[in-house]
């Protein structure tokens, strides 16, 4: 994204701000692109691939398009590359409400849950530093079982940040938790009359409990295989055959992710 300066800011102004989201385990490190895009008013937090395949899935001349697409590349042996879901959570804020609205899913589970936006406090301190050529702020939080540092821009006076952060007097630009896990940090900022997109699929999701879908995630996430069995009515000692998606088999124990732990940990 072309890095363009805003002198001067109108509370009818949309920014779209690129993130670099970093997730850091003792073994591998996995790094996703998202987007925000921002006003006063409100704001949505989301990767465009994802919010892209949504938008295509709606319609049978979409959704075939993308099937061909799809098998096209894995004929091809670039399965890896088949555009997917997995950076699959929107955040959406609404700063005239006071609410967050976040949409998740795993394996075939759909979840949305509402948020208050009073339920983050801050610790505001006195050290500055430069990011895309604003001076930052720092700022401090315990939310949800992390303690997290941020820095926020002044000179971009809307409360609202990546992921879930809000409520400070400027724009977060870089938050990163205390034990160098996860990091989200800003990589392009622009003025925009680009208006702040809906939820293709809304249809797709039911209300669910935060800490029960999150319980549930890390099920899944610890031992994926067992999860799919069990909600198949499976039985574990069935012989099953594994494979990526160029169709090469692997070890289902290499699906299995207990080394990083979510963003929130008081699901526990």
């Amino acid at each position: 994204m072309c890095l363009v300066a805003i002198a001067t800011f109108a509370q009818s102004d949309i920014l779209r701000l690129d993130y670099k989201y970093t997730a850091t385990s003792r073994d591998k490190e996995t790094i996703v692109d998202y987007r925000l895009h921002t006003s006063t008013e409100k704001s949505m937090f989301y990767n465009t691939t994802s919010l892209w395949m949504d938008s295509v899935s709606r319609s049978d001349a979409g959704r075939t398009a993308y099937g061909e697409m799809a098998a096209s590349m894995m004929s091809k042996g670039q399965g890896a590359s088949v555009p997917d879901r997995s950076a699959n959570i929107f955040v959406c804020k609404s700063f005239s409400d006071n609410s967050m609205r976040v949409y998740d899913d795993f394996c075939d589970q759909f979840a949305l849950y509402d948020e208050n936006l009073d339920e983050m406090r801050w610790e505001i301190g006195d050290s500055v530093k430069v990011i895309l050529d604003y001076e930052c702020v720092f700022a401090s939080t315990n939310y949800h079982g992390r303690t997290w540092i941020v820095w926020f821009a002044t000179d971009l006076p809307i409360q609202d940040g990546p992921w879930k952060f809000h409520g400070l007097p400027g724009l977060i630009l870089s938050a990163e938790d205390t034990t160098g896990s996860h990091k989200f940090e800003a990589t392009g900022i622009e003025r925009t009359k680009i208006q702040i997109p809906q939820m293709y699929r809304p249809d797709y999701y039911s209300k669910e409990d935060r800490k029960s879908f999150l319980k549930a995630k890390r099920k899944y996430t610890d031992n994926p295989l067992a999860y799919i069995l069990q909600s198949q009515g499976i039985p574990p000692n069935a012989n099953i055959k594994v494979t990526d998606l160029n169709g090469n088999e692997i070890d289902p124990n290499s699906l299995e992710d207990s080394s990083l732990d979510f963003l929130e940990t008081d699901y526990r």
